[in-house]
């Protein structure tokens, strides 16, 4: 783009509020001799560049190249040429420049920066200016759009029109996982790290934010979350994505999106998966987090014991899993089935015996497989009922396998049961063998 005469001396006044067009503007500090290459573009001698990024602004502004040394443009190099707000369009971007510095402005002795301006600012203060009666006007003009332009929190005046694109999340940085969790200000999509449980968020009001977690995390609802399609509290599997949106400070509503693409409530007909684990050596094994609203299905896979002749138990919390309920009196169970018999039962107990009164034996091969189903355990209406099928091997020097068939009672009046426990009656430890898998149904 060859040099533009625009000078006032030669004929033509460009006027304070724009200038000609520049040919390519800098994007880092120049020498200002020679022909060469400015942000992708060959400037070859009669160019108007914009120099606005010279380590000495005093140097800012806009020359005709050269191939020695460069000169500033007629229209940009004398008193009176330029002001607070004079702008120009950069022909081969089609952005536009002005000067954010303040007045008044000397070429040669005051530092010059130079702002990026939108096309749809510049469009609008152009309508502004050209019908401003006066100098008085257009100044006042130019230092209003000067104002909106360094707002460094603008706001909408109506909703966001996206005009067909999309509107992205930040990634912040991880969260480890804790109780209450924090949710940073860096982002709104966070991956969570850890395995601590929490029941509580810290986060301000109005925020919509991702969760993605790392690995399995307890959430307990209520305290200000809500998860609406769990149910009730929730463990989350690696990849499990959590939406949020904060209606009041440290108060969450979330909707679980599960890794595995499977539904999270089931419907009312067919039982759904939960979870799987491999059985490791414990002296205890729990299933946590019954959800209300629905009934279980517990599977003990091919079990084993450490130690001989101990009877398997199961036991109910109805506390969030602090402590398993084992008074005198808060089970009643009743089994039959080969090698058992009928009619044994205790109407009484501390536990309910899934193996009846029998024991199992350690002994290589002495496997063991329960199905325990649970019927509607969290619910504060009615006692928790259980019934189970599967086969034992006893302790005896020549073990028996054991059918068993039987059911229980939780006699602790309505309250709702959240947590089952399985236990050997001498403490001993799971081998580490077999599975645990779980399955659950909605009721309605």
């Amino acid at each position: 783009m060859a040099s533009t005469t625009t000078d006032r001396l030669a004929g033509v006044n460009a006027g304070l509020s724009s200038k000609a067009p520049v040919r390519v503007a800098t994007t880092t500090n120049i020498t200002l001799s020679g022909e060469q290459t400015i942000a992708g573009v060959a400037v070859v001698a009669d160019d108007r560049v914009l120099v606005k990024d010279n380590t000495d602004g005093i140097e800012n502004g806009i020359y005709d190249a050269k191939s020695g040394a460069w000169v500033r443009s007629l229209d940009f190099d004398g008193a009176g040429d330029v002001k607070s707000g004079t702008f120009v369009v950069v022909a081969t971007t089609g952005l536009i420049y002005r000067i954010s510095t303040a007045d008044d402005i000397t070429i040669g002795t005051t530092s010059i920066a130079f702002v990026l301006m939108t096309v749809e600012s510049a469009s609008a203060f152009m309508v502004t200016l050209l019908d401003d009666a006066n100098a008085a006007e257009a100044r006042a003009t130019l230092g209003a759009i000067a104002t909106l332009l360094e707002d460094t929190s603008p706001q909408l005046a109506g909703f966001l029109d996206p005009n067909g694109k999309y509107v992205g999340r930040d990634k912040g940085g991880d969260i480890a996982s804790a109780s209450p969790l924090v949710i940073d200000t860096d982002g709104d999509y966070f991956d969570v790290t850890g395995t601590t449980g929490f029941s509580a968020m810290t986060v301000a009001a109005n925020r919509s934010f991702v969760l993605q977690f790392v690995a399995a995390v307890p959430i307990t609802v209520g305290s200000g979350i809500t998860l609406n399609n769990a149910g009730s509290n929730y463990t989350t599997a690696a990849g499990d994505i959590i939406v949020c949106q904060s209606t009041a400070a440290n108060t969450v509503t979330g909707w679980v999106v599960k890794a595995d693409g499977t539904s999270l409530v089931a419907s009312a007909s067919n039982f759904e998966f939960v979870s799987t684990a491999a059985i490791t050596a414990v002296t205890t094994i729990e299933v946590n987090n019954l959800a209300a609203g629905f009934d279980y299905i517990i599977q003990l896979e091919a079990f084993m014991i450490t130690d001989d002749a101990q009877e398997i138990w199961m036991r109910f919390s109805d506390d969030g899993g602090i402590s398993f309920e084992a008074g005198a009196a808060d089970y009643a169970w009743a089994a039959s089935g080969t090698g058992i018999g009928s009619g044994v039962n205790d109407m009484g107990d501390a536990q309910i015996k899934l193996g009846a009164t029998h024991t199992l034996g350690n002994d290589a091969g002495n496997i063991n497989t329960l199905g325990i189903q649970l019927v509607n355990p969290n619910a504060s209406s009615e006692n928790t009922t259980t019934f189970w099928r599967g086969f034992v091997m006893d302790g005896a020097a020549t073990p028996s396998i054991l059918n068993i068939s039987g059911g229980g009672f939780f006699l602790q009046g309505t309250d709702a049961v959240t947590d089952v426990q399985f236990l050997f009656s001498g403490g001993s430890t799971f081998k580490a063998q077999g599975d645990i898998t779980v399955w659950r149904r909605k009721r309605s």
